[in-house]
């Protein structure tokens, strides 16, 4: 059987730099995306509520007859 030498990989800082701002752009994506999200759905609970129609008096004193 025949060996073949281990392959070695060298990293320089620069692979390591433009790795972590890669991670970093992630993450900052998924936060961005997140926050995007929850101020989607509040927007869309304040819009709800906005669209129930309001209950005139005698309907609340009577109980919707």
């Amino acid at each position: 059987m025949l060996r073949r030498q281990a392959t070695a990989i060298q990293l320089t800082q620069a692979d390591i730099e433009a790795y972590e701002a890669n991670r970093q752009r992630k993450l900052f994506e998924q936060q961005q995306a997140k926050s995007s999200q929850t101020s989607t759905e509040s927007s869309q609970n304040s819009e709800n509520s906005q669209q129930l129609p309001q209950k005139s008096k005698k309907d609340r004193v009577l109980g919707n007859r």
